[in-house]
């Protein structure tokens, strides 16, 4: 769904519909200021055929969210690819940004110990 953000932003994003005007954000939206994340229900108002502008926050999702920013090495390293298949057996979403940009939701303390462990990575140990 194209979305249009207060500061002027458009953005393709994913969503799910749960009403009509009413969407939660499956991606984190990256091109806007808007603060959004993955989870967050939003309401909108139809622009035209293909575009809705953004109104306001509905609810926050329920979760924590957080991003790092990785070294080509790391983003392309097995180590982080089984360390990605861990977290998310553990019940933490992450999604992935111009290949370099790490987003991660879940739990506080899931989160927490996810960053902790790629932080790592990216520190070289």
């Amino acid at each position: 769904m194209k979305i249009l953000f207060e500061d002027g932003v458009c953005e393709e994003v994913d969503v799910t519909e749960l009403s009509p005007g009413v969407v939660r954000l499956d991606e984190t939206p990256l091109a806007s200021s808007s603060e959004l994340h993955f989870g967050d229900v939003i309401e909108l108002e139809q622009v035209d055929q293909s575009i809705w502008k953004y109104v306001r926050l509905s609810k926050r999702a329920d979760h924590e969210s957080a991003s790092i920013l990785l070294s080509r090495d790391v983003a392309n390293s097995m180590e982080l690819e089984s360390v990605l298949a861990d977290i998310t057996r553990h019940g933490v979403h992450w999604e992935r940004a111009f290949g370099s940009i790490l987003f991660l939701h879940g739990p506080a303390e899931k989160v927490a110990h996810a960053r902790t462990l790629i932080t790592s990575l990216v520190a070289g140990g």
